[in-house]
């Protein structure tokens, strides 16, 4: 009975100090301590809380060095966020796979057409991966800055007028327009280069993140407008 239980249990990458990876359908990648997902319906996971926030920062350093996937550039500021281990559950729909200290890989993602999963498991891991690169690769801050003026400029020219809040839904859907370059430093693994399911993971993930930042930007840029506008009005 105790050998049933453990069936969908690893804790291997606990004891030998290295962490599985949980890997999302949406790219990014979580260490994890522990698994366990003998429930069948959600699964249980333990996991430092402050991972992600810690990964933001070197990110962003990366980023600013252009060298996006080299996990030797780290930032000081990250040193903020302490080690906090946490336990929770995540949906099975939310994983792709849990990727095993000792290289071995638990799929949860499969193909069927009723669930609504189109892809066949390798061109789902192409476009995954494609996600995972925009996240590491994309910031959306020059959707940010441009809106933020935008929105500032639309907003002062409006008089404070309500017809100023239309711009911000309507420069964050020119995000949609632009065609999403892939430069060749932001493809982490070159056997997807040229392959049309990571470039369309890569896109999905890097016109999320610049709707979101042009969204943020703009809106920002309407209140600065406003404030500004009533600012002029009351002085002259």
């Amino acid at each position: 009975m105790f050998g049933l239980l453990m069936a969908g249990c690893d804790l291997s990458a606990q004891e030998a100090g290295e962490p599985d990876t949980l890997v999302l359908m949406n790219g990014r990648r979580l260490p994890i301590a522990a698994y366990n997902d003998t429930s069948f319906t959600d699964v249980w996971i333990k996991y430092d809380k402050n991972y992600f926030k810690r990964e933001s920062r070197h990110l962003r350093k990366r980023r600013k060095e252009k060298d996006y996937f080299n996990t030797d550039i780290l930032s000081a500021k990250a040193e903020i966020y302490p080690v906090i281990m946490k336990s929770s559950h995540r949906s099975r729909d939310e994983i792709f796979a849990i990727r095993k200290a000792d290289g071995r890989e638990k799929m949860f993602y499969y193909y069927d057409l009723d669930e609504g999963n189109y892809l066949e498991v390798e061109a789902m891991r192409a476009f995954v991966a494609g996600q995972g690169d925009a996240y590491a690769v994309v910031s959306g801050m020059r959707w940010f800055w441009a809106g933020l003026g935008v929105g500032t400029v639309g907003a002062f020219a409006s008089r404070n007028s309500i017809l100023a809040l239309a711009v911000p839904p309507i420069f964050a859907l020119s995000t949609k327009i632009p065609v999403i370059p892939i430069p060749e430093a932001a493809t982490s693994q070159s056997r997807y280069r040229y392959n049309s399911d990571y470039a369309a993971g890569y896109e999905t993930q890097a016109r999320s993140k610049n709707f979101r930042q042009a969204l943020k930007g703009s809106v920002m840029g309407v209140v600065l407008g406003w404030a500004a506008y009533a600012l002029v009005d009351a002085n002259f």
